[in-house]
């Protein structure tokens, strides 16, 4: 099953035996239901900070530790957050 989210929206829950276990809230029918479930995994098309200040760096390292694929690195969109780290990175 195909589900999507913002970050706002998602509880996660990781640990080393059982991986990453997602609660998000979803509208069904007009109605607000929370699903869980274990991603197979990730298309994250969301900034991890965004222009309110909200920071979601923690959900992108549990998953990471979580071990969740991701068809874009986890990796490198936490390196890509913050421009000056970027730039200095290219230059260096």
């Amino acid at each position: 099953m195909l589900d999507e989210a913002e970050f706002k929206d998602i509880n996660l829950s990781v640990n080393s035996d059982g991986g990453a276990i997602v609660s998000m809230v979803v509208n069904r029918n007009g109605t607000k239901v929370v699903r869980s479930f274990r991603p197979d995994f990730l298309l994250i098309r969301q900034h991890v900070r965004d222009a309110g200040h909200e920071d979601y760096r923690n959900l992108l390292l549990g998953f990471k530790y979580g071990g969740v694929p991701s068809v874009n690195s986890l990796h490198s969109l936490y390196n890509f957050q913050d421009k000056p780290w970027v730039v200095s990175k290219r230059s260096g």
